[in-house]
């Protein structure tokens, strides 16, 4: 949280993309405030006139609610040192995408702009395709954009190359992610334009939950207070044998030394006059009794 807030301090961010860039860009803004994950709730809402003390500009509930293509939604957070822009896209270049950037051109910066509109680009507008030819297509196109940012001196994160071991956080549609996937993002996010900054973050943000393959950021605290709570009954049971193990060796009377703690084969057992005759027990008899001695 605060190491966000430093990192971001009068800086302009921009997000531009679909619902997954939209819920980026909530948790952008909540980590900013306070470190805790998105809801559910949060994460499926659009439109709405308020998050997290940002509000609505354009579009939304102002407008006509649809899932069409033509949908618009502007939303913007604004604090004394933050500022941070969402722009709903569904097409990565466009006549509206064109009038975004003239006002960023004519008007004030961003430091940051965060852009991601695939699956709409090839699932929306130009052809019906299968899932599965989807999700190739989704890789193919990721390499080609990400060639063509690099070659223009653009950075790249390649979120689709960090979370292909991840599926476990996408929600039931497969398309959406969790909150746990999308506090991850975000840490990338931020580890990523420090390092192009040039900025040294002495503990790098992760997300906490993910560490501890939960799938559900609200359980994570009760999972914590679990193992403390095994722990500490562990470390009583522990300190109870001990003492118990202690008192038994103080009752215990000192043990008479022997000399010889081993016991004798009944061969060696024998005299000498039983040993008639076995003359290789006689000897084997004096090599023990030197290596007992």
């Amino acid at each position: 949280h605060q190491q966000a807030r430093q990192l971001l301090h009068n800086k302009f961010v921009v997000v531009l993309g679909d619902s997954i860039q939209r819920a980026v860009y909530k948790d952008i803004v909540l980590l900013l405030q306070k470190d805790s994950y998105l809801t559910v709730k949060q994460l499926k809402s659009k439109g709405e006139m308020s998050f997290e003390q940002d509000c609505l500009v354009e579009g939304g509930c102002l407008s006509q609610m649809h899932n069409g293509t033509a949908y618009r939604e502007v939303r913007q957070f604004r604090s004394a040192h933050h500022l941070v822009r969402f722009y709903f896209v569904t097409r990565i270049y466009s006549r509206y995408m064109m009038s975004i950037l003239e006002d960023f051109h004519s008007g004030l910066k961003p430091d940051i702009v965060i852009v991601n509109s695939c699956i709409w680009d090839i699932s929306r507008l130009d052809y019906c395709i299968a899932v599965s030819q989807l999700r190739h297509d989704v890789i193919v196109a990721n390499f080609y954009s990400g060639s063509l940012a690099d070659s223009y001196g653009l950075d790249v994160l390649d979120l689709h190359f960090q979370f292909r071991f991840s599926l476990q956080h996408r929600t039931k549609d497969g398309v959406h992610w969790n909150a746990i996937a999308h506090r991850r993002i975000t840490c990338l996010l931020l580890q990523h334009s420090a390092q192009a900054w040039g900025v040294v973050i002495p503990h790098p943000p992760t997300a906490v939950a993910e560490k501890e393959n939960c799938s559900d950021p609200s359980k994570y605290t009760l999972l914590v207070k679990f193992w403390k709570g095994l722990a500490c009954l562990y470390f009583k049971i522990l300190a109870m044998c001990f003492i118990k193990v202690r008192r038994l060796i103080t009752n215990i009377p000192c043990p008479v030394v022997c000399q010889h703690h081993t016991p004798l084969p009944a061969w060696l057992c024998r005299t000498d006059a039983d040993n008639q005759g076995h003359s290789d027990h006689t000897s084997e008899r004096r090599v023990w009794n030197q290596l007992m001695q």
